[in-house]
Parts: structure tokens; sequence; C-alpha cells
């Protein structure tokens, strides 16, 4: 460790330090340090560095760009420094939203000429009386100017990650209006001013691309206040920027970046009124490429930081956004051409339709539901990723629903977005208590053991009607597998009536057929699950959920009682229907039916394809809008409902140009994604279960062929679940 890292080893950063990655967050990117000391004999030579670095105050984030290491590794090896006495910390202050900004100790139109007319080639050492580092955010659309302006004002030879775009992506990278860019931010840029002896400001220009928007979170910590650069052209890619402000009641300023190739001109006023920006928040003209310019931008937002800091005042609730003419947001008025979710289309080929409202509205597209009630359904593989990702913008509680006044009494979809006190609907630490009694219980499920029981419960059903040499394998295989399955792991004894009677009622409540009563059958799957608490409560044993009733978060019994339903018709309708849908395929494929025969080499292949092409889950209601934002260049309203579009995702062209799924990689969305996808490890136990179903049935019946034509074959008319009505089959006649 006495001698530099190259620079391009794969293996540098583990190197540097010493496989550690616990970092010191103490350390803001803007924290100053100072060297207390000397390097000595045999110090590390990062160390070294930056003690040479820090003769003279050195911001954290300027460390890193000349060491060419991470923010996270450059902690790391600050907190070795610091516990050793090595250097000192000069903290920012920390940011108090409720007073916006701390009142500038000079004159603050001459604190700006501080700064050099022109850019040096080398970096300028900060005075060793520097103490303070503020820090400010220029935020935006995507090419709106932000790695211009940053570069224009900084005294420093400006840090920026701009790669070159390439063809992969087209499609991504929305570029109408800025033809002309040919790279991108990837991560931040970031530049520097020194406003006098004492404080230095620093300037980060955040990446605009919807898919680096996790970044502006921490980027905006600690931020004094922000500029948001605003091209004319692209008017809606600069609300999501204003609501992230808003959110965090950090001030800032609009800056109209003017381009010369802008032909509408609108007025300030104008703008004004369609950002919805309140009267006190300033606008002003600029060109970012033209130093004067940007530095006058930074001044107007350092008179509104001292306005506002003499009258106590923070932000202000933001008005409804509107649009200026020929901008339109793509809120709840594009519902006026929106699809109904349903009908013909659903029941035999989805993938259709999902490629026709992909076409005419690109990743989220306004939707209707039953009783024309609207809705977003998202398409796009990424934004359901980024969705399912940020529970601070899409949020589970159903109670948020905008639309709630409008849904009738009788509504079909009640019992799916009805708020129920289960962990499905709870958010933050509350579902993390909640599923992490679930996980937990889960991994105590011994998955050779699942095997072995699922293989003989495979075989009992497959000797109920082996010697018939004809069944319907949906109701009588399909269905009934992993509904025993997943008692059997709740502790309830295979074969005895209770345990039957138990696996009908949830037939009926999630399946139910002509005649029957899914209402009363879900009372009698809720009593007896209560009853089952009870039992386990007083006799535990080696189960779900006994281990759910000993588990530490201690849950109550009507909690648990909620839990296991949701458990449990997780893991029995759409595995029933994933074990259907694949042997579906293995008698219809040409690719598969060749090897069905004792299948072990097609089995696995044939389940994940299905996961791909046909998911059990195709659309799930869903996520609710915590507050205004944007989704795929929409105007997502606080309180709309998302459907997330599993199966239209799967099938992302964006994901698979060549229209090729890649069936031989599971990341797939059919578990979902983010905190509140299957708990694991939910999806191995449905794998085993769904894999040792087919595998036995295979085995024991070899010469399986469909009773009917493969046209024949019906999907249930069903916008939510994929699945067959039914699963005629024959074969030779098992002899006892």
């Amino acid at each position: 460790m006495d001698k530099p890292v190259d620079v391009g080893d794969p293996d540098r950063l583990y190197t540097v330090t010493g496989g550690r990655s616990e970092a010191d967050d103490s350390f803001d990117l803007v924290t100053l340090i100072v060297s207390e000391s000397e390097p000595t004999a045999g110090m590390q030579s990062e160390h070294v560095r930056i003690l040479e670095l820090c003769r003279h105050p050195t911001a954290l984030v300027e460390i890193a760009a000349e060491l060419k290491l991470p923010i996270t590794v450059v902690r790391i090896l600050l907190g070795d420094l610091h516990a050793m006495g090595r250097i000192s910390a000069r903290h920012p202050a920390p940011h108090d939203p409720s007073r916006p900004s701390p009142k500038p100790p000079c004159s603050r139109r001459c604190s700006m000429g501080s700064a050099t007319s022109e850019v040096p080639a080398q970096r300028t050492p900060l005075a060793d009386a520097a103490e303070t580092g503020l820090k400010i955010v220029v935020v935006g659309g995507f090419g709106v100017g932000k790695t211009t302006l940053v570069r224009s004002v900084s005294e420093i030879r400006p840090l920026n990650t701009e790669e070159v775009m390439t063809q992969a992506g087209q499609g991504v990278d929305e570029t109408t209006g800025v033809e002309r860019k040919t790279t991108t931010t990837v991560a931040f840029d970031f530049g520097r001013i020194s406003l006098n002896q004492r404080m230095v400001l620093y300037l980060f220009g955040a990446p605009g691309q919807e898919r680096f928007w996790f970044l502006w979170d921490r980027l905006f910590s600690g931020t004094l206040g922000a500029v948001v650069l605003v091209d004319t052209r692209r008017m809606e890619d600069s609300w999501y920027a204003i609501d992230r402000l808003e959110h965090h009641k950090t001030p800032f300023v609009v800056a109209v970046n003017r381009f010369d190739d802008d032909e509408s001109r609108f007025t300030l006023d104008e703008i004004r009124q369609a950002l919805a920006l309140d009267d006190h928040v300033p606008m002003v003209d600029c060109d970012a490429r033209v130093r004067a310019s940007g530095k006058q931008v930074l001044i107007t937002l350092v008179d509104h930081l001292y306005a506002l800091a003499l009258s106590g005042k923070g932000q202000r609730e933001r008005p409804q956004r509107r649009p200026v003419a020929g901008h339109a947001p793509g809120g709840l008025p594009a519902h006026a051409s929106a699809v109904r979710l349903g009908g013909l289309e659903y029941q035999q080929s989805p993938s259709q339709l999902y490629r026709a409202l992909r076409r005419e509205h690109g990743a989220v597209a306004p939707v209707l539901l039953d009783d024309d009630i609207p809705a977003w359904l998202v398409l796009g593989y990424s934004e359901v990723c980024y969705v399912t990702s940020h529970d601070e913008l899409f949020a589970r509680d159903s109670r948020r629903w905008n639309q709630w006044p409008n849904i009738p009494a009788d509504w079909p979809l009640l019992p799916f977005v009805g708020y129920q006190p289960s962990v499905l609907f709870t958010e933050g630490a509350e579902h993390q208590r909640r599923a992490g009694v679930i996980t937990r219980a889960l991994e105590g499920v011994d998955q050779f053991e699942l095997a072995r029981e699922c293989q003989t419960i495979a075989e009992h059903l497959i000797m109920s009607f082996a010697g018939r040499g004809e069944a319907e394998l949906m109701s009588s295989y399909a269905h009934a597998l992993p509904a025993r399955a997943v008692l059997w792991m709740c502790g309830m004894p295979q074969g005895s009536e209770d345990t039957e009677q138990l696996v009908d009622d949830l037939r009926i409540s999630l399946d139910a057929g002509e005649g029957d009563d899914p209402v009363a059958a879900y009372m009698r799957v809720g009593a007896r699950l209560t009853q089952l608490v009870k039992e386990k409560r007083e006799r535990p044993g080696p189960d779900v959920v006994s281990r759910m009733l000993l588990d530490p978060a201690g849950l109550g019994d009507e909690e648990i009682v909620q839990d296991l339903i949701s458990v449990i018709a997780a893991a029995q309708q759409p595995t029933a229907n994933w074990i259907c849908n694949t042997l579906r395929l293995l008698l219809t494929d040409e690719r598969f039916a060749v090897n069905v025969s004792g299948g072990r080499v097609s089995v696995g292949e044939a389940l994940n394809e299905v996961l791909w092409l046909d998911t059990p889950t195709q659309n799930f209601i869903g996520r609710w809008a915590v507050r205004d934002t944007q989704l795929g260049g929409r105007h997502i309203r606080e309180g709309d409902c998302l459907v997330l579009g599993l199966a239209a995702a799967n099938t992302d062209p964006q994901l698979w140009p060549e229209s090729h799924v890649g069936a031989e990689n599971s990341a797939h969305l059919s578990f979902s994604n983010g905190e509140h996808r299957c708990p694991y490890p939910a999806p191995l136990l449905a794998d085993v279960m769904a894999r040792t179903a087919v595998e036995t049935l295979t085995e024991h019946l070899p010469d399986l062929v469909l009773a009917v034509p493969p046209a024949e074959l019906r999907w249930r008319p069903s916008v939510w679940m994929r699945g067959l009505t039914s699963l005629p089959v024959r074969f030779t006649p098992l002899v006892r």
C-alpha cells in the first residue's frame, strides 16, 4: 500500500479501502478538509495525496475529483485520517428548511465579483482562512444548459462527468428540441467560486434525465438554494425539479436560458403562469454561455436568499401547474383519449394492446378502469422500476386516491384497492416491520422439505385422475397443489377435512365459479385462519404461523391473520397460473414439446419464459402519487392511481430492441420490484412449487397431450391475471 494504485486496475477500490464499504457520512460534499500534519513514511499513497491536497482547505468533492475516486471511497479515507488526528474538518452549517439561508456576512454583489474572469488551467487553492463551504445546486431538464452554466462561472477548471451519447440512448434520452446535443452528464457537474477569505461557494449541476433523479435528493442535502434552468422549448421538463425543491423546502430562482433557435420567445410572465410560480419566486433571463449572465443568475439567488432570511419565510405551497400553449403536461385531460382496460383484446392477446398503447402514448398511458375511472398504466420497464423504487413519490396507501368520491359502493375492483390493515397497504417503517416478519418466517421453510411435500401432493392429485386417461389440469391440479403446499407451510395437516375445506374456500374466494359465493368463502377463510393463529399461539410448531407469532416484532393476532391472507393469496393463484401457463407452453411449443418426457432440461427454461411472456400477474393496482410529479413525460397529479404494467414492462422494446426476449435471464418484473416486491424468499418457494408440479406431472404422464387444438384454449377475461379457464389433456391411463 506504499505506492499508488493503477487507476485502470479493476480491483483498485477494493485495494484502496482494504475491502471496507462503511463510509463516514458526517463528511458532506462541501466539508472543507485541512491537513494537520505532513505525510510520514509508510503511509498509504491515497492518504499522502489527501494530506498534500489539503495543505489549504479543500472540499471533499474536490478531493474526489483530484484522486479520481468515488465519494464513498474518499469518505472512508478521510475517516481514517480523521481518526489518526491527521486532518480537521470544517463542516457546513446544517440546513434548516424553516430558515432557508444565513445572512451573508459580506456585500453580496461584491462577493460575486471576486471570481476570476477567466477559467484557470490549474486548481486555485483556497485561502488558509476558509472556514465555510456553501452549496448551490443547478437543476433542470435534459439539455437545458446546466453543465454550460457551471463551466462559465467556475473559478477552477470544473469537474464534469459528461459522456458521449450513443445509440443505446435512443428512445431513452428524449432529444426533441436539442437534436444537436452529443454528450450527457452521468453524475454531476462541479464548480467553485471564492466569495471572500472565509467563504467559498460550490456549484453542483444535477443530471436532468429521469433515470438520474435518484441522485437529486442527496445533492439537495445541505443546499443553500438552487437555480432552476428552463428551456421554453421543453417547458414540462422543469416541473419535476420545481416539485422536488418545493418538497425539500429549498429556496430557488428560475433562470430562462434563451437559446438562439427558440422561436416561441415567451415572456417571463407567460412562463411564470405556465410553471404556476408564486410571485415571490424570482425569474430572470440568461445566456448560460456568458459568464456575466451566469453571475447575475447567482446574484439573483443570493439576493433572494438574503430577503428570505430577513423575512423568516421559506418556500410556500405551490399552486397547480398550468401549461403554456403548446406545452400540455399530459395530466388528467389526457384521459379524454384514454383506453378502457377491458374487452376482448385482453382475453387472447394483451401484448398487442400494450404495443398499441406504447405507440400512441409512450411509456405511461392514460387508461380507464371499470366505470370509466381514470388511472395511468405504466408500460415501460424503467418506469415501472422507478415507480416501485420511489415510495416517497408513489405509495401503497390507497386512501390517497383522488377518485374516491367517484367510486360506487359495488365497484368491482374494491377488493383490490379498498384499504385493508395488511402488509400490502402499509408504508415506511410499519411496512418494513410487517414485511420483515413475513421474510423471517418464510426463511425458516426448508426448500428441500417443501419440494418433497409438493411431490407428495402432486402424486396424490395425479393418482386421483390418472386412471381416466384424461383430466382438466387447471382445477384438478394447478389450483390445488399450491393451495395445499402453502397450508402445509402454515402448519395445517395434509388430508384433513379442515384443510380440504380451506383449500376449496381459497379456490372460491380467489377464482369463483358459477354458483359460488366468494364473499362467504372469504369470510370462512378469515375465520379459519383466525382459529389457526389461536391454535399456534397455544401450541407453536416448526411452521410459518408459529414463526410469525414468535417474531421479536410482536405482531398482534389480527395483524398476523391479515398478513397470512395476503401471503396465501399471493402464493396460491399466481403460482397456479404459473404452473398452468408453463404446461401450456410445454404442450404447444415445439421447442419444448420434444423434451416433455422427463423434461428436467427444459422445465426451468419454460418456467422462466412464462414469467417474461405470460406472467401470471399481468397488471397490479397499484401505487398512488404522494404529490404532483412527472413520469415518462406525463404530469402525474397528487392522488392519481398508477397501475403497474408488469407484463408490458417485461416485453418493453427498450429492454429488448430486437424483439427477442432473453428468457434465459431473470431480470423480469413478475415478482414486482422495490420495497413492496414479493418478500424474499417467496419467489424461490414459488419456484419450488411450480417446478415440482410440472416435473412430477411430466414424469408420471410422459405422453401428455392437449385434448383440444391449441387455438381453442381460452384465457380468463381479466386485465389483472393471466391464466387459462381450463387445460384439458389426454394421456395413457395408469393402472394402479
